[in-house]
């Protein structure tokens, strides 16, 4: 039920007895629940409820139909906090009949639920809320065990939903069943293996025994920056094949705008042979969660939820409550949808401003980041963010795409989602011209010396093992074949991972000994431990060192000889 109809139900303590019969005979009309109305005061603040019983005992009592509820109506109603979940509310209500001196059996017919100022936000039946918390704790599945999936599954797992992911790669899921995630994140593996064979199992298909599924699987820009819904269509049909009636399915996917109602829930209906919104429940619900982080922010961040209908909305919201302590409920899918997409293409906006800044300080040989820091210096509004060697991952480099084909669509022209792209796409390439030119300048042909590159993850913090879309990759594309060698490391990413890419794997001191230049391409927070001058020292000198997210202060590496500074908006 949502908030806007519910002042439907309401009364003040003068109001008549009829009219309390009248608006409690209409609630149904309105989508409210029958056989109560809800006394209030002039600011809407709940002051006690009526029943279709406490009227039929008044007029029997000889009471006029055009008498006043002031005498009539239950001053002290038994409330709950809108923010509690499904689960605590029915643990509470048995105490709070006993305190009460009402207890007849731990049930109690309508759930009043209040905001902080006492104000009611819903009123929810017993048995509904009972037949929702019985089905939301039976099965969850969750489909596509990808980095949003599989940390969605473990937390679920972890708050004590019995939950079934699925995962096409038999590949992934002999990893998983082993209790080894495919990927790092902080705190996952042990989750996993605590959980695995108990109320998480893996399997390769969805099943018909669940009751709400989840949908996590990739949504990958193509080489003409359009988003491919293959996977989404399949795993779509997959779910519809098993839906039932009553069932709840959540896109958690990143999709253009429009998908979930224009391509996901037909295909649904067609697989199904039911109807949304009357014979199942449809909900959008972005993942916004940074890697390296993400058990922790699926606890913390606000769920936003767009459902197809207000019943869609509120199975989504008892689902994700459990999970997080704060939902936002948005007016509909498109909504959702878009919330995703501005989030992830606002931070690439962000950091294309610093980009374009750090471009633009080289040409007047300005140190970028002093710039920066000294405008953030005490300065309470919108924070400048550090340049990059780029902008990766798996989101922010596809979010901002698919946030322009809505505008595109829209016959909204130059777009700045694409334009910010563009100075994002064009940093490794300058970071890869400013390596072999100061190598040049050295006096050294770049194709006689050894590169060490630090840093292959699509980013240092918060760590994570992703090379999805990494910055990283796309400078050693730009330099691979321009020199003789190049050597890496990453603290997280493994070795084969690295030497898949053609790059000879080193540790630290070694990658450093013997290397003419040695790049810096995340920003782990390892690397502020690394012997910089010990480490200086050993490379085949004059050599340079670039240093592209100031792990190291300029004047620092200044300090040994021959070795020129490079970083982005002056050299040194």
């Amino acid at each position: 039920m949502s908030e806007s109809n519910i002042e439907q139900l309401f009364l003040a303590p003068e109001s008549s007895i009829r009219l309390a019969m009248q608006t409690i005979t209409d609630a149904p009309k309105h989508g409210l629940p029958s056989g109560i109305g809800l006394v209030v005061d002039g600011n809407g603040a709940l002051l006690g409820v009526v029943t279709d019983g406490d009227l039929r005992r008044a007029l029997l009592s000889g009471t006029s139909m055009d008498g006043t509820l002031k005498d009539i109506y239950t001053k002290d109603p038994i409330v709950f906090n809108a923010d509690m979940s499904n689960a605590q509310i029915l643990d509470e209500i048995p105490q709070r009949l006993r305190d009460m001196g009402r207890y007849r059996g731990g049930v109690l017919e309508k759930i009043i639920l209040v905001d902080a100022s006492n104000k009611v936000e819903s009123v929810i039946d017993f048995v509904e809320l009972w037949k929702s918390e019985r089905a939301l704790a039976k099965n969850v599945s969750v489909v596509g065990l990808g980095y949003v999936g599989l940390t969605l599954a473990v937390v679920l797992s972890d708050i004590g939903f019995d939950v079934t992911g699925i995962e096409k790669n038999s590949d992934i899921r002999s990893m998983l069943e082993s209790g080894k995630p495919h990927f790092h994140e902080v705190g996952l593996q042990p989750m996993l293996q605590h959980h695995l064979g108990t109320n998480f199992r893996i399997h390769s298909a969805p099943l018909s025994e669940s009751e709400v599924y989840i949908l996590a699987v990739a949504t990958p820009v193509q080489q003409d920056h359009k988003p491919s819904l293959t996977y989404l269509e399949q795993a779509t049909r997959q779910v519809g094949k098993v839906l039932s009636y009553g069932d709840l399915v959540v896109i958690r996917s990143t999709v253009p705008l429009g998908t979930c109602r224009n391509v996901v829930i037909p295909l649904l209906e067609e697989e199904s042979g039911l109807k949304c919104g009357r014979d199942f429940s449809f909900a959008f619900a972005p993942e916004r969660t940074i890697e390296g982080k993400a058990l922790q922010e699926l606890r913390t961040l606000p769920q936003v939820i767009g459902g197809f209908d207000d019943n869609s909305v509120q199975k989504a919201t008892s689902l994700f409550r459990e999970m997080s302590p704060n939902t936002i409920s948005v007016g509909s899918l498109e909504a959702a949808e878009m919330v995703k997409l501005v989030n992830n293409t606002f931070r690439d906006v962000k950091f294309a401003f610093a980009n374009e800044l750090a471009t633009l300080c080289e040409r007047y040989n300005l140190d970028t980041v002093e710039i920066i820091r000294a405008a953030n210096e005490g300065y309470p509004r919108d924070p400048v963010p550090i340049p990059s060697p780029g902008v990766g991952g798996a989101c922010l480099k596809k979010d901002p795409y698919i946030f322009a084909q809505a505008a595109i669509q829209a016959e909204i022209p130059d777009t700045i989602s694409l334009l910010a792209r563009k100075v994002n796409e064009y940093m490794p390439e300058l970071v890869a011209a400013k390596l072999l030119r100061a190598i040049e300048r050295q006096g050294k042909n770049p194709t006689e010396c050894k590169l060490f590159l630090i840093g292959f993850a699509f980013k240092g913090e918060p760590e994570t093992s992703d090379m999805r879309n990494s910055t990283s990759l796309d400078v050693l594309k730009a330099l691979s074949g321009k020199v003789k060698e190049i050597r890496g490391y990453d603290p997280v990413v493994s070795r084969e991972e690295i030497e898949a890419e053609g790059v000879v794997f080193q540790e630290i001191e070694e990658g450093f000994r013997g290397a003419d230049c040695v790049a810096v391409l995340n920003n782990h927070r390892s690397y502020a431990n690394i012997d910089i001058f010990r480490c200086l020292k050993s490379m085949n000198r004059p050599a340079v060192y670039g240093d592209f997210w100031y792990i190291f202060t300029p004047d620092e590496i200044m300090q040994i000889e021959q070795i020129s500074y490079v970083g982005l908006g002056f050299q040194v």
